[in-house]
C-alpha cells in the first residue's frame, strides 16, 4: 500500500531493482491510467498500475530516447478553448504536467495534482524535468506539439471525409422511409454529427489516452 512520499521511493526502487537511486518521483495519471513517475541518472520510469495498485506494465525509458521533455503549469491534453468550463478551469489549476516526447512515438502526457500524504506531488512533473534537464541538457526542454499534431493529418480534412461517408451512411436509410426528402435530411443529419464529433475526435483521444 502506498501511504506517503517514502513508500512511493520504496515502490519505484524496487520497480527499478534497486539498481539505481530515484533522484524524484511522482503519483499521475497518462490519460485514464494510474502512472507511477521516478527518475533516476540514466531513465525514466513509468510504471503504470490498476486502482488496486497491481503493476500492469513499466515503461522505462532511457534518457537517450528521449528525444524532448517539458514541464508545464496545467493540463496539457485540454485545450485553451475547454478551459472555460469552470470545472475544466478548477482541474487545470490544481495541475501541472509532464510532457515526454519519445524518438519516434507520439508524445506522453503526465498529470499531476494534489494527493493527501503526497507532499508536493502537484510540482512532481516540473521536478522531474529539471532533473532530467539538468543530467542531459542536450535534450530539448521544450516539445513541439504542433508540429507534431500537424503531421498526424489535417484535422479540417479528417472531418470533412468523416462528415461525407456518415452522411451518406444515413442518407441511405432515410431514403427508404422518405424517398428522396428523407435522403436529404439525412445526408443533412449524419454530415453535422459526423463533422463535429471528427473535429472533437484529437481532443477526446488525446484526453482518454494522454498520448499525442
Amino acid at each position: 500500500m502506498i501511504r506517503n512520499q517514502g513508500d512511493l521511493m520504496e515502490r519505484l526502487s524496487e520497480t527499478a531493482g534497486h539498481s539505481e537511486e530515484i533522484l524524484d518521483c511522482g503519483w499521475g495519471t497518462v490519460g485514464a491510467r494510474n502512472v507511477l513517475v521516478g527518475v533516476t541518472g540514466t531513465r525514466l520510469l513509468l510504471e503504470y498500475t490498476t486502482i488496486g495498485m497491481k503493476t500492469k506494465s513499466v515503461d522505462e525509458i532511457p534518457f537517450s530516447m528521449i528525444e524532448a521533455i517539458e514541464s508545464r503549469k496545467g493540463d496539457s491534453t485540454i485545450p485553451g478553448w475547454a478551459r472555460i468550463n469552470v470545472q475544466n478551469a478548477i482541474l487545470d489549476a490544481l495541475t501541472t504536467s509532464l510532457v515526454v516526447k519519445k524518438t519516434g512515438e507520439r508524445s506522453i502526457h503526465v498529470s499531476f495534482r494534489p494527493l493527501p500524504g503526497f507532499r508536493g506531488n502537484r510540482e512532481a512533473g516540473l521536478r522531474i524535468a529539471r532533473v532530467i534537464i539538468e543530467l542531459r541538457p542536450d535534450i530539448a526542454d521544450t516539445v513541439d506539439l504542433q508540429s507534431e499534431r500537424k503531421a498526424e493529418g489535417s484535422t479540417a480534412g479528417r472531418s470533412f471525409r468523416v462528415a461525407l461517408l456518415t452522411g451518406i451512411l444515413l442518407a441511405v436509410p432515410f431514403a427508404f422511409i422518405g424517398g428522396v426528402p428523407g435522403a436529404v435530411a439525412g445526408f443533412f443529419a449524419g454530415a453535422v454529427t459526423g463533422g463535429v464529433f471528427a473535429l472533437f475526435w484529437p481532443y477526446l483521444r488525446r484526453t482518454v489516452t494522454g498520448r499525442g
